[in-house]
């Protein structure tokens, strides 16, 4: 296991320190990753500064999760590539959520980024493949046929355009929902295995002036997560795909907001 961990950071690493505005590393030696670079920089940040030996590299890592289990993940993964890389040290920057989306803009934009960097998917993820702050890891990715096939392959999706693979799927999330025993033994309801199933229920604890579900949302990307979901699962694929492009979304789309009784497929959920 720990093998495999330190085989993806090293993939990681080598293949987005380009990213920055750097000059090349000791890490990197394609042509294609050593002329990704964007943008002047006046402190490299692979320079032996901080009192490094000669030839070793420093690589500055931006994620977001100071916070464990991922902080421990994370200690474990890059102890274990240092100790495979002796000339390469992992400089880690990170800051929880709302913080890093702040970090992460700033550093980005900056004559310094990091080498390596945590990006959500959609348009947060494609303004740095737009931009040119992101490089293109399709060749590195595809030459580790034994290492990508490890990667449900669908998960590489969003990370791609035009063709070319800019990102590592990290993680896939999932979303869990609770449910009170008492009231549904109250109202005779079963736990729903579909999504009739799960309608009915809700219909059902709203007619008996309940309110179906409950969310924290103090951040609002909380309810973003069910939201884009039911989006995934209910929106045609074509609309889906222009409402999530940049200048073709058209999210009051008249067929998208007809009534039950104008359009039986739909739902009101709450």
């Amino acid at each position: 296991m720990k093998r495999s961990f330190t085989v993806l950071l090293l993939v990681i690493l080598t293949t987005l320190s380009a990213c920055s505005p750097k000059s090349p590393t000791a890490t990197t030696s394609s042509s294609e990753t050593n002329t990704a670079s964007q943008k002047p920089s006046n402190t490299p940040a692979n320079s032996n500064e901080g009192g490094n030996k000669q030839g070793t590299v420093t690589l500055n890592f931006l994620e977001r999760w100071p916070n464990e289990p991922y902080k421990k993940y994370f200690k474990d993964v890059i102890d274990a590539f240092e100790k495979e890389n002796p000339n390469i040290k992992i400089n880690t920057i990170a800051a929880l959520n709302d913080d890093y989306k702040q970090k992460s803009n700033v550093l980005l934009n900056s004559d310094n980024p990091p080498d390596i960097f945590f990006s959500w998917v959609g348009e947060w993820g494609e303004k740095f493949v737009r931009e040119g702050v992101a490089m293109d890891i399709t060749g590195q990715v595809n030459g580790d046929k034994a290492w990508k096939d490890q990667i449900i392959e669908s998960q590489f999706t969003p990370f791609t355009f035009g063709g070319k693979i800019y990102g590592i799927p990290f993680f896939m999330d999932g979303k869990l929902f609770y449910y009170n025993t008492e009231m549904f033994k109250k109202y005779n309801l079963k736990a729903p295995k579909t999504w009739s199933e799960f309608i009915h229920v809700l219909q059902v604890l709203k007619d008996n002036g309940q309110t179906p579900i409950y969310l924290g949302n103090k951040s609002p990307w909380a309810a973003g997560h069910y939201l884009t979901t039911l989006n995934q699962r209910l929106v045609p694929p074509d609309v889906h795909k222009k409402d999530y492009t940049v200048g073709q979304s058209q999210f009051f789309r008249s067929g998208l907001h007809r009534s039950p009784q104008e359009d039986p497929g739909t739902h009101p959920l709450l």
